[in-house]
């Protein structure tokens, strides 16, 4: 098949999931509770928020803290310190079928109190008001479930009420409708799309095919990174958002420096420490001046508090600075495919690199934290960049490689560790170049390297030098600091990911090999001496951002093998493919109790049994007896792997804030790891 009949059966094919998904979206968003958030304390009770709930029923404390956190009206109360009592009320109605008669009842809960405040017992068929009520603690456990028992059926017990029961008191205007905006935003993808293919010409097509192929993966990536991203990951998950917030908001302020450190008792009377209490997490050891950490990605998260309304370090919310490592995913993203168009041509490597890193699910919630490798990563990544663009010009002008230096050892007032990207830049300009280029490129990694130094002078050179050494060497180190990176899939502590991380590095192992030595250098340089020097200085804390510089080029190799296994279909390849990368995400699919009992392996085996015959054959008769018609089965069996990739973490993210209770640590569970 053409690569035009693949572009337009693709877009054929999205028009018609518009057609159909967008009113089903619609109609689903009709569907929940007005929702209305109290803070009780001994002065009387105050609003924190009231409006519309489309997913009224919580399953965990996650999105109501997020609301409590968010929401919070600093401007007339004060940041509240320890637990503090709330209220959520849900109004709406609830609609019984025809023939059944409903008795509710709330899910049991643990620690807070939810009743139902409206009419409960034998419902008649027809709508009936519902008032529920939940009475709870900030930040203990609370969830809001509700449960029914149809009478007319002898002997039946309870079962979740489904949302698609429940409507506001009034209609929902379009307008206000939350499934709005992301049918709008498919809209202005479909239609760009199709502007775009709308070319007879066939050099003219095959750009902008490529370019329709980047603008639906960057789509699907920052949909999917902006999907409760204040939310999840949970405010208090990782408390380094705060001090990279905090030291940013100060800098902006008075140009000083301000931050929370584990190691404030060190310093003496080095510094002036100040404890922080912070909506009830554990008091904060706040120090000034803040050294441990470089200033450049903390301005940015400073500036987003600030154009926020926050009047102090305090009042930042993550509805704002959370968008700095998300706008920052868009770059990364764009000179991962520049990085790809230059070392592959004409291939659809670099778009398949894009859309694994776009779509894997820890790199979907690990880049909406507030971390230095947000802006470590394209600045390394501009680095790569500007070296391939030195190597393919005729001339090679020497401003490329000053510009490749300076960005690349800019990145350390990003991250420290980010100048360890710099020696194999300049190995890189040696390798391809010889002496001259490469003493060029240490002048400008110098250059690239002095606002740091700069920066430690202009606010304590001592305690700089004293706060770098303490971070670099204050971590138990041992023997086995590599095989994590390569087998564990992290977002922030909670160790899921396993199958997609492993895939992604089988794949890049794979597709390094078949690379030529040019190119084999720009893939292997860069991030395997910055994972070397990481994982030497980081011992055995190990977290879900540290990996993160290092994926795209992990993902373009993998990318690679992706293009070979669409060109040349493989067993092992499928095997890769449809075992790690695909069946691994159905696991978040399901409740885990149930898969562990003698039940749900019946269940499990019946289902899995016939979808790996479908999903491995292709590959074995593609292999076995090569042809037109057994590749292409292949072909579309991979294509549909990756689209089960892209439903798997849409899923993900949709359901995370319950998946990090039910799921955490999946990958440590002994029925599924052994």
């Amino acid at each position: 098949m053409s690569a035009r009949k693949v572009a337009f059966s693709a877009l054929s094919a999205a028009t018609v999931a518009l057609l159909v998904g967008a009113p089903l979206l619609l109609r689903r968003a009709e569907h929940g509770l007005d929702i209305a958030v109290t803070v009780r304390d001994p002065g009387g009770e105050f609003p924190v928020y009231h409006g519309y709930e489309p997913r009224p029923l919580f399953e965990t404390k996650h999105r109501i803290n997020a609301i409590l956190v968010q929401r919070w009206n600093f401007r007339a109360h004060p940041l509240p310190r320890g637990r503090v009592p709330y209220r959520v009320t849900l109004d709406g109605t609830i609609e019984v079928p025809a023939g059944a008669r409903w008795t509710l009842r709330p899910r049991h809960t643990r620690r807070n109190a939810l009743r139902v405040a409206s009419e409960a017992v034998d419902l008649d068929p027809g709508r009936h008001p519902l008032t529920l009520v939940l009475d709870a603690q900030f930040p203990d456990d609370a969830a809001i479930g509700l449960e029914f028992r149809d009478t007319t059926q002898p002997g039946s017990g309870y079962a979740r009420v489904p949302v698609t029961a429940l409507r506001p008191s009034h209609p929902l205007p379009l307008t206000r409708s939350p499934a709005l905006p992301w049918v709008l935003w498919g809209t202005a993808l479909l239609v760009a799309c199709g502007v775009l293919l709308g070319t007879r010409d066939p050099e003219r097509f095959r750009r902008r095919a490529g370019l329709a192929a980047l603008l639906a993966i960057l789509a699907f990536g920052l949909g999917a990174r902006l999907f409760d991203y204040a939310a999840m990951p949970e405010y208090g998950e990782n408390p380094d958002e705060l001090f990279a917030t905090w030291n940013g908001f100060q800098l902006l302020t008075d140009g000083g420096t301000r931050g929370w450190s584990l190691w404030a008792d060190v310093y003496g009377d080095r510094v002036a420490v100040e404890q922080v209490d912070y909506f009830g997490l554990n008091p904060f050891a706040v120090i000034r001046p803040y050294l441990e950490h470089p200033p450049l990605l903390h301005l940015l998260a400073g500036a987003a508090a600030k154009l926020g309304g926050a009047r102090t370090y305090l009042e930042a919310r993550l509805t704002y600075t959370r968008l700095v490592p998300i706008a920052l995913y868009v770059p990364s993203l764009l000179l991962l495919v520049a990085i790809g168009r230059q070392l592959f041509p004409r291939s659809r490597t670099p778009y398949l690199a894009a859309l694994l890193y776009s779509a894997l699910p820890t790199l979907i919630v690990q880049q909406r934290v507030i971390k230095e490798e947000a802006l470590l990563t394209p600045l390394a990544l501009l680095g790569v960049y500007l070296f391939l663009r030195w190597q393919a010009d005729d001339d090679r002008r020497e401003r490329f490689i000053w510009a490749a230096a300076f960005v690349t050892g800019l990145g350390a007032l990003a991250k420290v560790p980010g100048a360890f990207f710099l020696p194999p830049l300049v190995l890189l300009f040696f390798l391809h170049g010889g002496i001259r280029p490469a003493l060029v490129a240490c002048a400008g990694g110098v250059l690239g390297l002095l606002p740091l130094a700069l920066y430690g002078a202009y606010v304590d050179w001592d305690l700089f030098v004293f706060s770098t050494a303490h971070q670099a060497s204050g971590r138990p180190a041992h023997w086995n600091i590599f095989p994590r990176f390569f087998a564990d899939g992290l977002i922030n502590h909670n160790l899921v990911g396993h199958g997609q991380v492993l895939f992604a590095w089988l794949g890049y192992a794979l597709g390094f090999g078949k690379l030529d030595d040019a190119r084999r250098s720009v893939l292997s340089l860069p991030p395997l001496v910055y994972l070397a020097a990481l994982a030497l200085s980081s011992g055995n804390w190990t977290f879900g951002w540290y990996i993160l510089p290092v994926m795209p080029y992990v993902c373009l190799g993998a990318g690679h093998f992706l293009d070979d296994l669409l060109e040349r279909p493989n067993l092992f390849g499928g095997l890769l493919l449809v075992g790690l990368l695909v069946m691994y995400g159905f696991n978040f699919m399901h409740e885990l109790p149930w898969a562990m009992e003698p039940a749900g392996w019946s269940v499990l085996r019946k289902i899995i049994t016939p979808f790996l015959l479908f999903a491995l054959v292709p590959f074995v008769v593609a292999e076995a007896w090569p042809s037109r018609w057994t590749t292409g089965w292949a072909r579309v069996t991979t294509a549909a792997g990756l689209l089960a990739l892209l439903v798997n973490s849409a899923y993900f993210v949709v359901h995370y804030d319950a998946l990090y209770e039910t799921h955490r640590d999946f990958d440590r569970r002994t029925h599924f790891d052994r």
